[in-house]
């Protein structure tokens, strides 16, 4: 529980500092290169911790990571700037409406409410073919653990080589230039994986469906950066973060 919201708290501090740090045209960059970073810990963290419970006992794991966030803290404390404190917006120091003022302005915003449904959907999207049905589909078919494993393997590898492309695209032609074409594969993957016969359509719908999410995964929280004003960022993210958490937990 405790874990959660930290996680909670520190997944939505960074989108926002992302997008402090950045300039309209080149906040999708920024924001894709943080989730990347993201990813590749989803990537590398489980070998890491299945080695270290393998070798040091179940407890080893907790303790390993439990010092790294704490480096971590120790670190950012010290050493991670403040953009509103050095050379930050004036936008920053005005004074604040309420937080249920902000949120009724924030959720008559279309633009914002659509972003938070499309990331709404694509974690509901994630959380249950990715994490759920695919695993039970594989199995279906016949393959192997390691077999399921490299598919889903292969899914985050597609994800963190095109995701700071798709910054630099939504950056280069707008956002919307790079959602619609990532729901139309995201699509094409999923019903590849749906009439998948065997082993090879299967692999071949998870690569477009994990080429599908790399794409559209940073763009709608760039999106809602571009539909609010800089003070408002914080707390759009947040909102938008909450949708997507929703979509994690119904997923399944």
């Amino acid at each position: 529980l405790v874990q959660g919201v930290g996680t909670a708290i520190s997944q939505t501090a960074g989108l926002t500092y992302a997008a402090n740090v950045s300039r309209p045209e080149n906040r999708a960059r920024h924001i894709s290169t943080f989730q990347g970073s993201f990813l590749l810990g989803n990537s590398f963290g489980p070998v890491i911790g299945g080695t270290v419970a393998q070798y040091l006992g179940y407890r080893a794991p907790f303790w390993v990571y439990a010092i790294l966030a704490l480096l971590v803290g120790v670190w950012m404390l010290a050493r991670l700037p403040d953009p509103r404190l050095v050379g930050g917006s004036e936008a920053h120091r005005k004074p604040r409406p309420g937080f249920l003022t902000s949120m009724r302005a924030l959720l008559g915003q279309t633009g914002l409410v659509w972003a938070c449904l499309a990331g709404l959907l694509a974690a509901f999207t994630r959380a249950g073919s990715r994490d759920m049905a695919l695993p039970l589909l594989g199995h279906e078919l016949g393959a192997t653990e390691s077999q399921i494993g490299f598919a889903l393997s292969l899914i985050f590898i597609m994800n963190v080589l095109v995701l700071y492309w798709a910054g630099a695209l939504a950056d280069r032609y707008g956002s919307k230039a790079v959602i619609v074409p990532s729901w139309l594969l995201t699509g094409v993957g999923l019903g590849l994986l749906a009439v998948a016969p065997g082993y090879s359509l299967f692999l071949l719908g998870a690569g477009i469906f994990g080429l599908a999410a790399g794409i559209g995964t940073p763009v709608p929280a760039a999106y809602v950066t571009e539909v609010v004003d800089e003070a408002s960022q914080g707390q759009a993210l947040g909102l938008f973060r909450t949708f997507s958490d929703l979509g994690l937990i119904i997923g399944p």
